[in-house]
């Protein structure tokens, strides 16, 4: 079984981003986030309004939604640790 990272990373392998379509790193934001990787949901989120600023209003809810998650998952990942000292 591999890991969402390993995951994420094969797909880049496989099929790298074009670096002047935005609608790659949206697709890649949200296969990232249906993977938990949040954080490389926002940057893929990023990288696509540096190419298309217009992108940036489309994707202005599912920024937020990611920004939510993110945190979520974060203050878990903390809570964990806290569990385990």
């Amino acid at each position: 079984m591999y890991s969402a990272e390993e995951v994420y990373e094969r797909l880049i392998q496989e099929k790298p981003p074009a670096s002047d379509r935005a609608s790659d790193h949206i697709e890649l934001a949200q296969v990232c986030a249906n993977m938990g990787l949040y954080s490389m949901a926002l940057k893929h989120l990023e990288m696509g309004a540096a190419i298309d600023p217009k992108t940036e209003e489309s994707t202005a809810d599912f920024r937020k939604e990611l920004f939510v998650k993110h945190a979520e998952a974060q203050a878990f990942k903390l809570y964990q640790s806290i569990l385990w000292i």
